[in-house]
């Protein structure tokens, strides 16, 4: 098999189709690692102008030939990188010092220390360089590279890992929430024992008014109940819907506490407001969302 692709490979050459050729002897030399095939597959290589790949095939050709001391093999090899290394590109590296966990890589391979500064022989096109170390942002360049031509990639220091945002602080704790529920209690039980008192009096002077006026005319203990009862009826009025507001809003500090959390209300929630309503007759509290 290797035999039968290397005469494809050498076919293929003949032929001008040089990139399926050096396929056909790349493919040669896996099954079978040879001297000849892997000197061809340099000056294959060297056609389609992957220098630097050609080159290093070639010198390891060149050390088989010594090996096996293949004279002619020896000739070819050195005329064919002498004619290569002008016409290398070469791709220099060149790291911060000090920095002895930085690691270095040029298109996915590590760069030993003594490797950094050095220009190195790649193929013509686009070239990719990395530096990595513990605790540090990794840094990435890419470079276009010509033939025989030089670039030079610098490593700069590379920067700290940002540090990881502070937890938010705990949310206060609303600690007037249970002695103000239970004074709205208090107040509200207050507002609305008194209201009712005033209430039964305003309803027990009334019956008395009509015992002590009749057509349109009263007497003056009559004119006193009417005073008195008008005062009544005015004071339950008020205090019945202050006091079962009070009561309300004290209960429902103490049955919904997340509503007084004191945690700043998020723009993204709906938040809940209560509103007291108070009117003739009327005594609400009126609960609402509003985002």
């Amino acid at each position: 098999m290797a035999e039968g692709l290397f005469k494809q490979g050498k076919k293929l050459l003949a032929e001008g189709k040089v990139a399926e050729a050096c396929e056909k002897l790349a493919s040669s030399y896996h099954i079978d690692p040879a001297g000849g095939t892997l000197l061809n597959l340099g000056a294959c290589h060297e056609l389609e102008g992957k220098t630097a790949t050609a080159w290093a095939e070639l010198n390891d050709a060149l050390a088989m030939a010594n090996s096996a001391g293949r004279v002619e093999r020896q000739k070819v090899a050195r005329q064919h990188i002498a004619a290569l290394e002008p016409r290398l590109s070469r791709v220099t590296v060149v790291a911060p010092p000090g920095g002895g966990d930085l690691e270095v890589k040029l298109d996915g391979v590590v760069l030993a220390r003594g490797a950094l500064g050095t220009g190195m022989p790649v193929d013509p096109g686009d070239h990719t360089a990395t530096a990595t170390a513990p605790g540090k942002l990794a840094w990435t360049q890419t470079v276009k590279v010509g033939p025989a031509e030089s670039r030079t990639l610098r490593v700069p220091a590379l920067e700290d890992v940002p540090a990881p945002p502070a937890a938010p602080p705990p949310a206060p704790v609303a600690t007037w929430r249970k002695p103000a529920a239970i004074a709205a209690l208090a107040a509200g039980g207050v507002g609305l024992v008194v209201g009712a008192a005033f209430g039964v009096r305003a309803v027990v002077l009334g019956g008395a008014v009509g015992n002590e006026c009749h057509s349109g005319l009263c007497s003056p203990a009559g004119m006193s109940d009417v005073n008195d009862g008008r005062t009544a009826a005015t004071l339950s009025n008020v205090l019945l819907p202050v006091g079962a507001v009070l009561a309300a809003a004290g209960g429902t500090l103490l049955a919904f506490p997340s509503l007084f959390s004191g945690t700043p209300p998020s723009t993204a929630e709906p938040q809940v407001h209560l509103m007291p309503v108070v009117g003739p007759g009327v005594a609400l509290l009126q609960v609402g969302r509003a985002w």
